[in-house]
């Protein structure tokens, strides 16, 4: 009898250890085992300070051209951004006033783009006149005027004038200054460019479209990548003031958080590092350009980046109330199939949503590659109409650089230079039109897949998505 009571309790000392086992397994890793776990945390909202700097510099344009002898070069510098040199050079000027628009003829506009000895600064979407008189010089205008939109900056080099420049309705409005521009600065500054490219800007859907005849010869890149994983995320947008308790949900590869059922949520993708955050119970669009923009920074600003180096806001899509800031590198566009180096902020009735990733560029590292020749652009864009794609499906065709993971790091991207070709409001890698990835059934595929759950279509993963 002694024998098999020590044996029963034997037995009893495993199975309670057992259950003890799966006890924990169930409570503590609810995500491989399709539970919902709830915990008490410390989830508190963090006052995040950014410096005026950083905002001033999301909002610059995007390209520096000079108009010099005949030709347009893209004027590029590999240790600083162009357009944080020229914008040095300015800031210190003080507008005093905004002449009134005057619309140009075809010509007159396209004679104004290729005026010789004009350095031309360039978004590549419209900018509130507002928000820009509030970042760009030290001090704002002395008389404001009403509100406008513009798409790039030409100032006149010899005649020493400054105007803004509508592409989409070829208008024009001429600067006065109260204090003028350091023109010798400016020069300087655009003499610090270590590479340019010949750039044909042709009218595309309603827009000019950089062109680059000669092709161009970009610099690979290597980047160690700064990776956030989900609880920063939680900590920065679920918070609240006072303990709470995270509801976490595993669907698929996507994890869902949720604080309290505040009417919040974070949905994160294990894969790939892409999240998601809405807030479903919070203020409608803004009603002025300059308000949605400005309010775009300051949700962006509310991942707590660790930088914003090289962030510019790209796009605003006025139907979707969609703003988009991407990542630039040697003043070209970083490209990615999912939202690294891109955030997306979006706001429709009583909603918000922030589309992200938590892997973003940190610290280049050194390499050797030698740069890549890439084709000129009508070269591309007759090979993309060569696989059945009409003039009317592509938007836009821009050189850029593909995120890519390096094959010895997971630590570190790779930034590979390329064209990336917009198809019906999306961009794609022309590598992936040319070997068959991409056709028009794929394009189709992409649109009418949906994720389990209520995630994102996958069809927004891809970059282009993101900048319509």
């Amino acid at each position: 009898m002694k024998a098999k009571d020590i044996c029963l309790r034997v037995a009893l000392i495993i199975l309670v250890a057992i259950s003890l086992i799966f006890t924990w397994i169930i409570w503590f890793n609810p995500a491989h085992l399709e539970h919902r776990a709830t915990t008490d945390v410390a989830v508190k909202t963090t006052t995040h300070t950014t410096s005026q700097k950083n905002k001033d510099e999301v909002f610059l344009p995007v390209a520096v051209y000079q108009q010099k002898n005949g030709a347009k070069k893209l004027l590029v510098n590999n240790d600083t951004d162009m357009a944080v040199r020229v914008h040095k050079a300015m800031q210190s000027a003080q507008i005093n006033r905004v002449g009134g628009s005057r619309a140009l003829t075809v010509s007159a506009y396209d004679a104004l783009l290729t005026q010789d000895n004009t350095v031309q600064l360039v978004y590549t979407d419209r900018m509130s006149w507002h928000l820009f008189n509030s970042l760009f010089f030290t001090k704002s205008a002395k008389n404001r005027g009403g509100e406008f939109e513009f798409t790039r900056i030409v100032i006149d080099m010899r005649h020493e004038k400054v105007d803004l420049v509508n592409d989409n309705n070829r208008t024009v409005r001429r600067l006065s200054f109260a204090k003028t521009p350091d023109y010798g600065k400016i020069n300087r500054a655009i003499n610090k460019a270590s590479t340019s490219f010949t750039v044909v800007e042709s009218r595309m859907n309603g827009r000019e479209v950089a062109l680059y005849p000669d092709g161009l010869a970009m610099q690979p890149f290597a980047y160690l990548v700064d990776q956030q994983g989900a609880n920063h995320f939680v900590a920065a947008l679920l918070g609240n003031k006072s303990t709470s308790a995270v509801d976490s949900k595993q669907v698929g590869d996507q994890t869902f958080y949720t604080v309290n059922n505040n009417n919040q949520r974070l949905i994160a993708d294990r894969n790939d590092s892409q999240m998601q955050y809405e807030n479903f119970a919070t203020d409608g669009p803004k009603k002025t350009r300059k308000s949605v923009l400005s309010d775009a920074y300051t949700q962006m600003m509310q991942l707590q980046p660790t930088s914003v180096d090289g962030v510019r806001f790209t796009h605003y899509d006025t139907s979707a109330k969609a703003v988009t800031f991407r990542t630039y590198v040697d003043g070209l566009p970083v490209f990615n199939q999912t939202m690294s180096g891109t955030v997306e902020v979006t706001r429709t009735d009583g909603s918000l949503t922030i589309d992200f990733s938590g892997d973003n560029l940190s610290v280049p590292v050194p390499t050797r590659e030698n740069p890549v020749k890439l084709a000129s652009t009508s070269t591309v864009l007759a090979n993309v109409r060569a696989k059945g794609f009409t003039n009317g499906q592509i938007d836009d065709v821009q050189p850029g650089y593909k995120w890519e993971k390096d094959d010895d790091s997971s630590l570190v991207i790779d930034l590979v230079p390329t064209y990336y070709v917009r198809l019906n409001g999306t961009y794609y890698d022309y590598a992936s039109i040319m070997d068959g990835t991409i056709t028009e059934a794929t394009i189709k595929a992409k649109v009418s897949e949906v994720t389990p759950a209520g995630g994102r279509s996958k069809a927004m993963d891809s970059s282009a998505a993101n900048t319509r």
